[in-house]
């Protein structure tokens, strides 16, 4: 968060996220980890977890979600986060034109 002493984490999402929190998880794994470093040696982060269930086949999930909604979603979270957290551009790009597959016209 902005102007806060110590470097903050953020994990915003879906089940997968509150579940990271149980023994072993790896929500739980970072808190660990990052709890006892030096503060001024380590960034602060946010993690943007959705699109497990949105992600399903049409067919077999009413969760699921179209991928230009989907994509428009992920845009806005981004935008929300830009207040008060950087966002890695570069790495959205990546994440997006990879993984998901956009069409050319949805790359930016």
């Amino acid at each position: 968060m902005v102007g806060t002493a110590r470097p903050v984490f953020v994990l915003f999402g879906s089940s997968i996220v509150q579940f990271s929190y149980g023994v072993g998880g790896w929500g739980a794994m970072l808190s660990d980890y990052y709890s006892r470093k030096d503060a001024a040696t380590h960034p602060a982060l946010v993690i943007v977890y959705f699109g497990g269930n949105d992600s399903c086949s049409q067919d077999r999930s009413i969760a699921h979600v179209p991928l230009p909604e989907y994509y428009e979603n992920m845009k806005k979270i981004a935008a929300h986060l830009k207040c008060g957290f950087l966002v890695a551009r570069a790495f959205l790009r990546r994440f997006a034109s990879s993984f998901l597959l956009l069409p050319q016209s949805m790359r930016r």
